[in-house]
């Protein structure tokens, strides 16, 4: 029971933080401009384009992440609420029919054998 707690705790967790970073994000969207309003070209720094080797430090600049204060903060996730998720997963069935088709909200277990320069490799 711990088991699905952490998980359902974890996952929970992963949706708040994309849900956050989503909303904080800026829009990309040319549509979403103000009418008028053109994105001013000579601030976006562009990469060059080369053959020659480059690495991540050529391209990257990283700020003071030093000395960060980070705050933990634990959840209680009631015993109640773990057993109604778990109910609503229990009539999942599996299908192992190859020309059935995928839908919406289903989970796909996807086996495979992953090769490198002909050798095989553990994904």
């Amino acid at each position: 029971m711990r088991f699905k707690k952490t998980a359902f705790l974890t996952a929970l967790m992963m949706t708040a933080v994309m849900a956050a970073a989503a909303a904080a994000a800026p829009s990309t969207d040319p549509a979403e401009e103000t009418p008028g309003e053109k994105a001013d070209e000579s601030q976006v720094e562009k990469l060059p384009v080369t053959d020659k080797k480059v690495t991540v430090s050529d391209c990257v600049r990283l700020g003071n992440y030093k000395g960060l204060k980070l705050t933990r903060i634990k959840y209680r996730i009631p015993d109640e609420m773990v057993k109604q998720y778990a109910l609503s997963k229990k009539d999942y069935k599996e299908v192992t029919d190859p020309n059935e088709t995928a839908r919406d909200d289903d989970t796909v277990n996807i086996r495979f054998v992953g090769k490198m320069n002909g050798k095989e490799f553990e994904a």
